[in-house]
């Protein structure tokens, strides 16, 4: 998942610059991209750098549902790695038991 959300950062990084580098001085630098691409996937969305031309607002768009989905799977994937095992939940039943007598 994290591999995936590096590669969907640099892929839609760069995808706005070469949509907003005409239009907006502010996209000439990566760094800026990276930031504006982050923070909207997050849903922060400060509004210090945003899209002007048509085709970087549907970059941005699609970075938005994006991001939605992106923290979805993340939190999946959390979820699936810390939940307990059925064996492991016996165990811990069983010293959960022990301990309260």
């Amino acid at each position: 998942v994290l591999i995936a959300g590096a590669f969907s950062i640099c892929k839609l990084s760069i995808c706005l610059q070469i949509f907003e580098r005409e239009v907006n001085t502010e996209f000439k630098n990566l760094t800026t991209t990276f930031w504006n691409v982050i923070i909207t996937l997050t849903s922060v969305g400060y509004g210090d750098y945003y899209p002007k031309s048509d085709l970087g607002r549907m970059i941005a768009i699609i970075t938005a549902f994006w991001g939605i989905c992106f923290l979805s799977l993340l939190v999946v994937a959390l979820s699936n790695v810390l939940s307990l095992e059925e064996s492991e939940e016996q165990a811990f039943t069983l010293l959960n038991k022990l301990y309260v007598r």
